[in-house]
């Protein structure tokens, strides 16, 4: 199942499924927005593009920063 990783203007990183309703409702705050073909390799990725090895001293972490959504997980 295709997820999508959101950069919510005002609530950082969120996680849905491809079409999901709520991302409409979002659509208007999103700053950028990438889709992945499901929520592990979203995972990883999201984990080895913003660690240190990219230059991010404090590296962003999936489970620390990413809300991942129900829609995202079934």
């Amino acid at each position: 199942m295709s997820v999508i990783i959101i950069e919510h203007a005002q609530h950082g990183y969120e996680c849905h499924k491809v079409g999901c309703r709520d991302l409409a409702k979002k659509e208007h705050k999103i700053n950028h927005s990438w889709e992945e073909e499901n929520l592990e390799v979203a995972e990883r990725n999201f984990n080895d593009d913003l660690g240190v090895e990219n230059g991010y001293e404090e590296p962003w972490i999936w489970a620390d920063h990413v809300r991942v959504y129900p829609c995202a997980k079934g």
